[in-house]
This record gives structure tokens, C-alpha cells and sequence, in this order.
């Protein structure tokens, strides 16, 4: 539940693209930019979903590390995807993209008090209560569902902020990650691995469906107590140019941030000579 909440407030802080070009964001405006979003910590659990997935792998392909293979492997996928690289790239794409004018429109907003709400609502830490409201939600979600004008702002939150489509890719990152980094390097078969990442992705986008109906329910859930005009104002900012263009470049910086740090992962570790010859020709 936290690693799914996780995802939640960074891709709800993280809004949707069209860059005006004008004066170049200041960094002292960059910087209150990313700190107000949650930017500039919001990618601490990326190395965390890289091992879950790769720890799954190995274990589909009958592949078994040491303590001390696995602690090297450990190490390099928390160097390489750590927060700071990924904000490296986040923020060179919001410098690209979102000018000055851009950036004080957006900080109104994240100065508000129905952002500070929203976020609150989203990142607050779930209680035994909540989580067991949260079950009967699931089990009765018609309950839920029944406020027609409130799942309408939220189909609306969640095709504005395209967040099931951002989810979706990072499933399919993290578990294309994994498969690289569980196949041998000295006799790589880039055919057999490029159609196992086509059949992990078209698998994993047969899902696509019930994600989003998932998120709708989750945003009902925890935006339970803010009202419907405040619900109202967070659509008409995330509706705005502006708005389009942070998200994009997030969106891209987070996309950079894998390409570059897979690339830099299959560098500085591989998948030990000896445990090769325990993989299947077919992933």
C-alpha cells in the first residue's frame, strides 16, 4: 500500500504539454518549484520496485545469488536509480520546457490552500481505520461510486493528469530493467529478450483497464472530505497550459532517468559467468 500510495502522490503532483518559450526559469524559482510539488524528493522508491522486480525474475528463472551477489546487485540498483539521479533529469527537462511566467502561475497554485489540501488527502498516513474503510470500499464500490458530480471530477483528475498511462509505464520500466538484468551479458540474445519485454508489456497493458478503475476508486476514497468546488479548482489548474507543460516534463525526465540508469546499472553489475548457464533459452 505505501509503494502504491507512493505512485499516487507523485504522479498526482506531477499534473500534464505545450512549452511557451519565454524567460528561462531562475533557479531560485526552480527550486520552489520542485520543493512545493514534492518534486525534489518524489522518487525514493524507484530502486525498491527495480528490486521487487528483479528479485521476481530471478526467482521465475531458477537463477540464485549469494548474499554477497546480492548485496552488490542491491548496491548498484540504489546508486543508479537513486532520487538524485532521477531529479537530475527532471529538473533539466522542467528548465527545457517550463518558463518563468510558467512557473509563478504554478506556484499560485501550490500555494494554495486547496493544494495544501489535496496533498494532504493523498499523502497522509493511513490508519487501521482508513485502511479498513478502504477494504469496504473495495468490496462495495458502488457505495462509493454512487456521487455521480464527484466521479466525474475524478475521470476528469485522472485523464488530465494521465496517471494511469505514467503507472502503466513504470511497470513496464521496471520489469523491462529486471529482465535485462537477469540475462547474461557474454551471450545476450537481444531478439529472445526484446519479445519477452513485448509480451510483458502487452500483458501489463491488459491491466490498463482495471488500474484506471482502481485509481477512480482510490481518489474517491481519499478525497472523501474535500468538497466539490475545491475538487472543481484542481481540474481548471490541471486543464492549463502550464499545468500540461510541468507534467511533460516530468513525464519525460522520468523516462530519461530509466533509460540512463539502466544503462549505467548493466555497467557497474551483471548477472555472475557461473549462474548463467541456469537460465532458459526462452525468457
Amino acid at each position: 500500500m505505501n509503494t502504491f500510495k507512493y505512485i499516487i502522490l507523485i504522479l498526482v503532483l506531477v499534473f500534464t504539454s505545450e512549452a511557451t518559450i519565454a524567460a528561462e526559469i531562475r533557479q531560485k524559482t526552480l527550486e520552489s518549484l520542485t520543493k512545493l510539488s514534492g518534486i525534489d524528493e518524489g522518487f525514493n522508491e524507484h530502486a525498491d520496485t527495480v528490486k521487487q522486480r528483479t528479485y521476481k525474475q530471478l526467482r521465475a528463472q531458477k537463477i540464485s545469488l549469494s548474499e554477497q551477489e546480492l548485496d552488490e546487485m542491491n548496491k548498484a540498483i540504489d546508486e543508479n536509480f537513486s532520487n538524485s539521479s532521477f531529479l537530475h533529469e527532471v529538473t533539466a527537462e522542467i528548465k527545457k520546457s517550463v518558463s518563468e511566467e510558467d512557473a509563478q502561475q504554478l506556484l499560485v497554485w501550490l500555494k494554495s490552500d486547496s493544494w495544501k489540501a489535496i496533498t494532504k488527502a493523498v499523502s497522509k498516513d493511513t490508519s487501521t481505520e482508513d485502511e479498513a474503510d478502504m477494504l469496504k470500499m473495495y468490496e462495495a464500490p458502488e457505495i462509493l461510486m454512487s456521487d455521480q458530480q464527484r466521479t466525474s471530477y475524478v475521470a476528469e483528475i485522472e485523464e488530465l493528469t494521465k496517471i494511469t498511462e505514467l503507472i502503466m509505464n513504470l511497470q513496464v520500466n521496471a520489469q523491462s530493467i529486471a529482465l535485462e538484468t537477469c540475462s547474461c551479458p557474454k551471450d545476450l540474445n537481444h531478439e529472445i529478450l526484446q519479445k519477452a519485454k513485448d509480451r510483458l508489456t502487452a500483458s501489463l497493458l491488459e491491466s490498463t483497464d482495471t488500474m484506471k478503475q482502481s485509481l477512480h476508486m482510490y481518489f474517491m476514497f481519499v478525497y472523501r472530505d474535500i468538497n466539490n468546488s475545491e475538487l472543481q479548482k484542481y481540474v481548471d489548474f490541471l486543464d492549463q497550459p502550464y499545468s500540461h507543460t510541468l507534467n511533460d516534463a516530468v513525464s519525460k525526465g522520468i523516462r530519461s532517468g530509466y533509460h540512463n540508469a539502466n544503462i549505467n546499472l548493466q555497467k557497474s553489475w551483471s548477472l555472475p559467468n557461473q549462474k548463467c548457464a541456469k537460465q532458459p533459452e526462452k525468457l
